[in-house]
């Protein structure tokens, strides 16, 4: 084998070695970032909970202002928060859809960051 076909090939190697670490350096980083982001959001979004049901302790209306709270998070793109009052009425607010559509199964299994489903309980005048 000639001298440029070996130096060819070594460059060959070294791009795909490079690629192959570049595309696990992006992969690491996107999962760590994205819990990161995630936690964030929880956090913050139970905080705004809490914080809303500490008003509430005397509303006139706690039950209208509980829609309105989750109305509130309407466009959140990260979380979606559902209230389940008594006799299992439940207030949602509007999933917007997103404007390239849904992610594909394979990045979100490639990724590998879970849904996480955390419950506030709620309770307003002595009433869960």
């Amino acid at each position: 084998m000639s001298l440029r076909f070996r130096l060819i090939g070594l460059v060959c190697i070294a791009l795909v070695a490079s690629l192959v670490l570049g595309g696990l350096m992006a992969w690491v980083n996107a999962s760590r970032s994205i819990r990161t982001e995630m936690h964030s959001a929880l956090l913050v979004g139970r905080q705004t909970i809490e914080n809303a049901i500490e008003r509430l302790q005397n509303a006139p209306g706690p039950s209208r202002s509980l829609d309105d709270l989750v109305a509130s998070f309407e466009g959140n793109r990260h979380l979606r928060v559902r209230f389940i009052g008594e006799a299992e009425t439940v207030a949602a607010p509007v999933v917007e859809r997103p404007p390239f559509g849904a992610l594909p199964g394979w990045f979100v299994r490639i990724i590998g960051v879970a849904p996480v489903t955390d419950r506030v309980p709620i309770a307003v005048n002595g009433r869960d």
